[in-house]
């Protein structure tokens, strides 16, 4: 069954909307240290430099609100 409304994003607006994701994720990578509790933001998927676990949970800073 076809569906008369068209898709939500054409394939150029996906990519461009892609981009801009990718974008906001350099240097803006939120790091917790699930072993000492560290935070930090950074720009890569590391480890943590206080402790060196690897046990780091990483979140694009993107999915924060700016309030």
């Amino acid at each position: 069954m076809a569906s008369d409304q068209p898709p939500a994003l054409t394939p150029q607006e996906l990519a461009k909307w892609q981009f801009h994701l990718r974008q906001a994720n350099d240097n803006n990578i939120w790091c917790h240290c699930r072993q000492c509790e560290y935070e930090w933001v950074a720009s890569d998927f590391v480890a943590c430099d206080r402790c060196g676990s690897r046990n780091v949970q990483h979140i694009p800073c993107w999915q924060f609100p700016d309030d």
